[in-house]
């Protein structure tokens, strides 16, 4: 008999502990995750936008916490796909840190690829690889400045000229690569032309006064204003047709004080 009751109770222990186990189990299981809802899938953008206008037409709730619209970030942007159009992560956590994630695409009305400069002129006394690979940067229209995203491939040197392929990437994914010649010259020069723009662009059957690029000359490291209207400017450049094109800026004055610089043009 009082095996039977002992039984009898052992049972009844069994079955308040599985039903306490699933009552917290239950307990533990009603907090849902947050869930993410777009006013659409796809979204629109200029170049130019804040990047809030990413957040536009999000929205997050949760169950038990409410409104975390707030609490929305953007965990990640991807490349272009081949449509060009760019996946936008999002994530959200709620009190009990349990996170959703939901995407969707933007594209931009307005996107060019990047920009490509150089800081100095395409003659140098000296070459090396550490001056050459200062001699490029690049700018994107979606995260500005990409210099640390430049790659510079050097040709050989043949009579003092070395071709240099500078490459330039954004976060994208889209490339641009321009091709000019690095040229060697020796000569001591009395002056030295500054240019505003060492790399120019200009639109096809667009036009430029080149003198106006000359930015100052220097003679050690003292501006010498007076010579700028002795620079002279040589060098063929086809407006009406698109390609890569060099300019060389000169100077000889009265007293014989001379410089030499070189500029491209870009006409696309």
């Amino acid at each position: 008999m009082k095996r039977r009751v002992a039984s009898v109770i052992l049972m009844l222990l069994l079955i308040a502990g599985y039903g306490t186990f699933l009552h917290f189990y239950e307990e533990e299981d009603v907090n849902q995750a947050p869930y993410i809802q777009f006013d659409s899938e796809h979204l629109e953008l200029s170049v130019n936008d804040d990047e809030s206008r990413l957040l536009e037409g999000v929205y997050a709730k949760d169950a038990e916490d409410g409104d975390l619209t707030d609490e929305i970030i953007v965990d990640s942007i991807s490349a272009f796909d081949s449509q060009k159009r760019r996946t936008v992560r999002y994530v959200v956590f709620d009190r009990e840190n349990k996170a959703t994630q939901a995407s969707r695409t933007i594209s931009y009305t307005d996107y060019v690829a990047p920009k490509i400069y150089l800081t100095d002129s395409l003659i140098q006394d000296t070459i090396s690889v550490s001056k050459i690979n200062k001699l490029a940067g690049a700018t994107s229209c979606v995260d500005g400045d990409i210099s640390n995203n430049v790659e510079v491939a050097i040709g050989k040197l043949q009579d003092n000229r070395v071709v240099l392929k500078i490459n330039a990437y954004d976060s994208t994914g889209t490339e641009n690569s321009l091709s000019v010649a690095l040229e060697h010259d020796r000569t001591s020069y009395l002056a030295k032309i500054i240019l505003n723009e060492y790399l120019l662009y200009i639109p096809v059957g667009g036009t430029y006064d080149f003198n106006q690029n000359v930015k100052e000359v220097l003679q050690g490291s003292v501006e010498v204003s007076r010579l700028k209207e002795y620079v002279y400017v040589e060098g063929e450049v086809d407006f009406q047709t698109p390609g890569i094109y060099e300019v060389y800026y000169k100077l000889r004055d009265e007293a014989n004080a001379t410089a030499y610089t070189k500029g491209i043009v870009v006409i696309e």
